[in-house]
This record gives structure tokens, C-alpha cells and sequence, in this order.
């Protein structure tokens, strides 16, 4: 039986939105976002950015033992978990979800 996911607050949610508007200058030149400024631009904590990672919920890459992130896996990440008014929020979807629609 498999365990299931947290779901995705709509109060994280609206964080990482905050953070967005920051990530439009990286993006043009696509520099990765190392973990502690992921943590600290869109306020989560180091659990929560540890467990989408565990869950395969948002890609990232380890270089000499350091968390990095690519700012246009983060739009999408946040892109396929943002929710319009009177949708029901759900645990956040997978890439894998998202490609199949399931």
C-alpha cells in the first residue's frame, strides 16, 4: 500500500508565486538556485524542499554535495500545482502526472 502525499497548501503555493516574479532575470541566463536560497526566496523549510525532492516532485541536481535548482523546473513545479478558485487542492502532481494527465 503506498503511503500518501501531503498535499500542497495553498499557503506554499502563494509563497513560491511570490518568488516567481524574482525568478524572470535567472531564467534568461538559466543560473541554478542553490537549496538554501530556494528555502529562503520562497519561505518553506528545509523539510518541505527535502520532501518534494524525496517525493520526485521537483527536479534538481547535487554538485559537490550541494542541492541546486534550475529556475524554469521551479515555474513548472509551481505551474503544475497552481490551483484557480473552486479547484480542490490535491497533493502536487508529478512531471509524469502532468505528461499523462493523470
Amino acid at each position: 500500500m503506498k503511503p500518501s502525499s501531503p498535499s500542497l497548501s495553498q499557503e506554499h503555493l502563494k509563497k513560491l508565486h511570490e518568488g516567481l516574479d524574482k525568478l524572470s532575470s535567472l531564467e534568461a541566463s538559466e543560473l541554478l538556485m542553490d537549496n538554501f536560497e530556494f528555502i529562503r526566496r520562497f519561505r518553506i523549510s528545509r523539510r518541505t524542499a527535502y520532501n518534494w525532492r524525496r517525493k520526485g516532485l521537483i527536479p534538481y541536481v547535487i554538485i559537490e554535495d550541494k542541492v541546486f535548482y534550475k529556475p524554469s523546473e521551479i515555474r513548472k513545479f509551481i505551474e503544475r500545482n497552481e490551483r484557480r478558485e473552486g479547484e480542490e487542492a490535491g497533493r502536487p502532481k508529478t512531471e509524469d502526472e502532468e505528461e499523462t494527465g493523470t
